[in-house]
């Protein structure tokens, strides 16, 4: 019996092509770049968010500060982390505590504000570079 039907032999494939190791690396970059941009955006919520409590510890010492004080709110913040007049520091940290923690931030003090009742009631809110305001947890349910 004679053999004529001559069959290639069939081509292994031991590795991948460089189309498709490619089309991969194109595939894991479009992915990396989309998870990049939800992680900034994560980043970003939580540094206002820790502005947001921040600005609730600050009001909380500026409204102790008035009850003990007869109704005087504090001139600034800066004077309740590192008062002038020789008093103890009503929020631990020194100056570098009132740094908004939002790049280009500010915060921004109210101690003339009143409540509904008359009695003082100092306001802290944060202003971020896009020029939005923003207050404190405390607040934030009242808005």
């Amino acid at each position: 019996m004679l053999l004529s039907a001559h069959r290639p032999l069939a081509r292994r494939r031991g590795a991948f092509t460089l189309l498709e190791v490619l089309v991969v690396v194109a595939i894991l970059v479009v992915l990396a770049s989309v998870a990049g941009v939800y992680a900034f955006k994560y980043l970003e919520d939580s540094k206002i968010e820790a502005g947001r409590s921040q600005m609730t510890i600050f009001e909380n010492a500026a409204k102790n500060h008035a009850t003990q004080n007869e109704g005087v709110a504090p001139p600034s913040l800066e004077y309740l982390v590192a008062p002038q007049d020789g008093s103890k520091p009503r929020v631990d940290g020194g100056l570098m505590t009132i740094k908004c923690p939002v790049e280009g931030g500010t915060y921004n003090y109210d101690g003339g504000h009143v409540d509904q009742y008359g009695s003082p009631d100092p306001q802290v809110t944060m202003t971020t570079p896009d020029g939005r305001t923003h207050y404190s947890t405390a607040r934030r349910g009242a808005r």
